[in-house]
């Protein structure tokens, strides 16, 4: 799957620590010295098939593997896990890189904890242990440390990297919407298994569960996910950078998968670009008999999450996605509200209103994904929680935010909220972690949480407001920012005010700049939803995030829109450049587009839409899907 069919011969040269040779030293296996040989990560498990690095001393010094398979010995050096001899790439006094044989546990057996011994010399390393389960990734990086640049490369061969970043190897910045190949380890199982010990030269070989990768904190389009045809152990992701990305030097790339997220140290170049982007309708894809309300991707498969059913995608075509089918009819019925993402090979749905194996009540509902075309649901349950309005995830930790009004006929009586923390680790047993308002069982507390963010794995953004009770009238738009670090003790660190605003409803996020649209009167009061339940005018404010601990509010405009209430959120679409759902112009519901590429100064334009939308995403790269009721999936380019 190498686009020219090569790389650059820096990656593993790099991973090989040098050492002294200690001539008869015995050899020894330091405590926790078996790591992911990509990200070099302490305490992180490593997976079956992976490449490991084995750290400690007296292993001699039998160089690198010069033919594949790999041998099992080197320079007099071999290493035995649960008596397996494993496959040798390189052996150094002080570390051995190699493979971890599958055939350590028995078949169908993916965890568990692993012996290992390294001989030399006659003499044998005293018995260590390690764990081993079933996904653990890791990217590899130029310098062999985990961080920095990672081994990321352009059709062309070319690094992603700054141009004679890493001399001699040639190198040029990625471009947004171009596709990249990512080399990795730990990414589980394939569709076709492989002898211990050989590249993949003879079969594309896919993983059986897609991770997600982030490139500026965005999702970018997975491609391809499965096994190096030329080395041993290596996972080969192709991926298509977001259109919406940021330029610069160092944007971070990660991967998620099985609960695990790489460093967001580890980084690309991507090359600006100075366009204006339009958006022009090139498709719909109807969803017969049910409100679309948001969409997950996995893959060429993207799920929309509907008010009656979910419906399975196929986006290999991105400009002219097909319905496949649905699923999950039983289990939901006039859903008012539902958000879902994709991790670890699951379809995670948190709804309201509506959930049908649970009596109508809010709930998490979960779907296998084995059979990506034909999910099987899993499990739902009730979530003792009000309306959702916002979802984010890390790993087996979902994160998501609720709001709730209250009123009698016309009187608006209450307004609340909360923002909480799930995990989702089994999916039959999904539990709250933590809450914000302090009650982990029902209700929520007195600020309405309108959306979320994830900037990073400790830190996620809150769309907000300081109104409280029918004092509706009264109180300011906040961007609440939440440490996440420990999803079990959720703490607001800090709230910045927007003046002007009543309410913050929805957040996007590209590089250092976060913007925000609010409206100036909140909640309609007495509450009439023919007329909007939210007064406007709609607002865009931007902020520096530069430290996401601390967003300095840079500027806020006022729009000629109106801001509605049946969704949101945005997207990034082109650089500084965003879409965003839940706003209308009258009667007439539209996606708000800001430029703020001056941050100072951002502009805006609307684009009609049939009906009331409800979000916004980008798929594969440059395709914004607009879910829109009674019309179902309009696909616009994004030129």
């Amino acid at each position: 799957m190498l686009t020219n069919g090569r790389m650059p011969v820096c990656l593993f040269l790099l991973l090989v620590s040098t050492g002294v040779m200690l001539a008869q030293a015995p050899p020894v296996v330091a405590d926790g010295g078996v790591l992911n040989a990509a990200n070099l990560s302490r305490g992180q498990p490593v997976t079956l098939g992976s490449f490991v690095a084995i750290f400690g001393s007296g292993f001699g010094n039998g160089g690198v593997a010069s033919t594949v398979p790999w041998p099992t010995s080197l320079g007099g050096t071999t290493v035995l896990m649960n008596g397996i001899p494993a496959p040798l790439y390189a052996v150094t006094d002080g570390q051995i890189n190699a493979q971890l044989p599958f055939e350590v546990f028995p078949s169908g057996q993916t965890s568990g904890s692993v012996i290992i011994i390294v001989q030399r010399g006659g003499q044998s390393s005293a018995v260590k242990s390690f764990q081993v389960v079933s996904l653990s990734p890791g990217i590899f990086s130029i310098a062999g440390t985990g961080l920095g640049l990672a081994n990321a490369i352009n059709p062309d061969g070319a690094l992603a990297a700054p141009s004679g970043a890493v001399p001699p190897y040639a190198s040029h910045p990625a471009a947004p919407g171009g596709t990249i190949i990512v080399l990795a380890t730990g990414l589980g199982a394939t569709d076709n298994p492989i002898q211990t010990g050989q590249a993949s030269s003879d079969a594309l070989r896919r993983t059986t569960t897609i991770p997600t990768v982030l490139v500026g904190g965005i999702p970018a389009q997975v491609v391809f996910s499965g096994l190096s045809p030329q080395f041993p152990a290596v996972n080969q992701l192709n991926i298509v950078l977001p259109v919406g990305v940021s330029a610069g030097a160092a944007v971070p790339l990660q991967v998620s998968v099985g609960g695990f997220t790489t460093t967001g140290q580890l980084n690309i170049a991507i090359t600006g670009s100075t366009a204006t982007s339009a958006l022009s309708l090139v498709a719909t894809v109807p969803t017969p008999l049910a409100q679309p309300k948001s969409l997950a991707f996995y893959g060429s498969f993207a799920y929309l999450c509907a008010s009656q059913y979910i419906a399975v995608l196929d986006i290999s075509s991105p400009a002219n996605p097909r319905l496949l089918s649905t699923v999950g009819s039983n289990a939901f019925s006039n859903v008012t509200n539902m958000f879902c993402y994709v991790d670890s090979g699951n379809l995670v749905a948190f709804t309201d209103t509506g959930s049908t194996l649970v009596a109508g009540t809010p709930s998490v509902t979960v779907f296998s994904l084995a059979n990506p075309a034909q999910p099987r649901l899993l499990n739902q349950t009730a979530l003792n929680k009000q309306f959702v309005s916002g979802l984010a995830h890390r790993g087996n930790t979902a994160f998501a935010v609720f709001n709730s009004i209250n009123f009698s006929g016309s009187t608006f009586l209450n307004q609340g909220g909360d923002f909480i923390s799930v995990d989702v680790s089994n999916p039959a047993s999904p539990r709250i972690l933590s809450t914000l308002s302090g009650s982990n069982s029902a209700g929520g507390g007195p600020n309405v949480f309108f959306d979320i963010f994830a900037v990073n794995d400790t830190t996620a953004f809150a769309a907000s407001s300081t109104s409280t009770g029918n004092q509706t009238a009264s109180g300011t738009g906040v961007l609440v920012v939440v440490d996440t670090s420990d999803p079990n003790n959720l703490r607001a660190v800090k709230q910045v005010p927007v003046p002007g605003t009543r309410q913050v409803a929805s957040i996007s996020v590209q590089g250092t700049l976060a913007v925000t649209v609010g409206n100036v009167e909140g909640w309609r009061n007495p509450i009439d939803f023919s007329q909007g339940a939210l007064v406007g005018p709609t607002v865009i404010t931007t902020f520096d995030i530069s430290d996401p601990r601390n967003p300095v509010l840079l500027a806020t405009s006022s729009t000629s829109v109106q801001p509605a209430f049946n969704g949101g959120g945005g997207v990034p679409i082109g650089s500084s450049q965003f879409a965003f759902a839940s706003t209308r112009a009258g009667n007439q519901n539209v996606v708000l587009v800001v430029d703020a590429r001056s941050p100072q100064n951002a502009r805006s334009m609307t684009l009609n839409a049939p009906d009331i939308l409800h979000r916004v995403e980008v798929a594969a790269p440059n395709f914004l899907y607009a879910l829109v009721d009674n019309t179902g999936v309009m696909v616009y380019q994004i030129n």
